[in-house]
């Protein structure tokens, strides 16, 4: 999932939602939400990855890449391009 799902529109709808917060610090938990999802999905797993693979404009984001490196088990990869 990613832009097609959380891009500008999902953005501006959270943002009218809870118009007392800030953007930024809302901005703020839903990177930290995708990263907590994503270690929580692999605690839960029957094999812990040796590497995880991180794709995608998240992979861009120094906040959500140091979250993910941060309670790490494995390696952490990054892909900037994937060609088929």
């Amino acid at each position: 999932t990613g832009r097609e799902l959380f891009g500008a529109q999902f953005a501006r709808q959270i943002v009218s939602a809870f118009p007392s917060e800030r953007p930024e610090d809302l901005v703020c938990t839903a990177v930290e939400f995708t990263a907590v999802t994503m270690w929580n999905a692999i605690r839960r797993s029957q094999r812990r990855p040796a590497t995880l693979v991180v794709a995608g404009g998240g992979s861009r984001n120094p906040t959500l890449m140091s979250r993910l490196r941060g309670p790490c088990c494995c390696r952490v990869f990054v892909v900037l391009f994937f060609f088929l």
